[in-house]
């Protein structure tokens, strides 16, 4: 269930026992302005901070959890631990070690790979450029429409255009963008890579993975990766 259908449909069990959001933010050791956000539809409740506000409120109903990349779900699947950063950590170590055996057995198309390398190499350029311009629709130009960031679970441009927007006006900036690697499988790419940005006047240091999909001769993100350190 999409924002604000989610937060009306809390708002509507809530009233329905006789719950203040005070008495539910107490019950689900929240903070007031959280639930507050999330029944306005401002934002999209994580999946542990939903389930707690529905069992806390005896829903037993239709799964109400927003629409989640396929990926978001493998890596809930595959990895069964209830700390996020170790779940991403998993699967970056193994869509690595896939990628790197794919690697090895396509090195007869080492001219193609190259040219691959080039192109998004470039592109990354473009979009660190853009970040630290403040360019949101340029950056989107290099996202597929039905793109996510597995990591926060953000799908689709629209999404991914307001949370970019959000952190941008925090000033923003990538300091250092350094790609790792690139292994190419077919029409599709895994950069890994290391960023080093300033946000809010702190700098932080993101470990990730971006998956590049060529459409109609051009490649694209589908989908990123990343723990990130502060």
């Amino acid at each position: 269930m999409n924002q604000p259908n989610l937060g009306k449909k809390i708002i509507e069990l809530r009233k329905a026992q006789s719950i203040t959001q005070k008495e539910l933010v107490d019950k689900c050791n929240l903070n007031i302005r959280t639930l507050q956000r999330i029944e306005s539809g401002e934002v999209t409740p994580r999946g542990y901070t939903l389930k707690l506000i529905l069992t806390t409120l005896n829903y037993q109903g239709e799964d109400l959890s927003a629409k989640r990349s396929s990926f978001y779900y493998w890596i809930e699947r595959t990895f069964p631990f209830n700390n996020k950063t170790v779940k991403i950590i998993f699967a970056l170590l193994i869509i690595t070690s896939i990628a790197g055996v794919f690697y090895f057995y396509s090195n007869d198309k080492g001219s193609s790979n190259l040219e691959v390398k080039n192109k998004i190499e470039s592109s990354r350029k473009k979009i660190t450029n853009w970040v630290n311009e403040g360019n949101v629709d340029a950056i989107l130009s290099k996202y597929k429409d039905d793109a996510c960031v597995s990591t926060d679970n953000i799908c689709g441009k629209e999404k991914i255009k307001r949370a970019l927007q959000k952190i941008m006006t925090s000033d923003y900036k990538i300091i250092k963008h350094d790609i790792i690697s690139i292994n190419i499988i077919d029409t599709t790419a895994y950069e890994k890579f290391i960023t080093i940005y300033k946000y809010k006047g702190n700098f932080g240091k993101q470990n990730g993975i971006v998956e590049w999909n060529l459409l109609n001769n051009v490649w694209l993100i589908n989908n990123e990766l990343y723990t990130d350190e502060q």
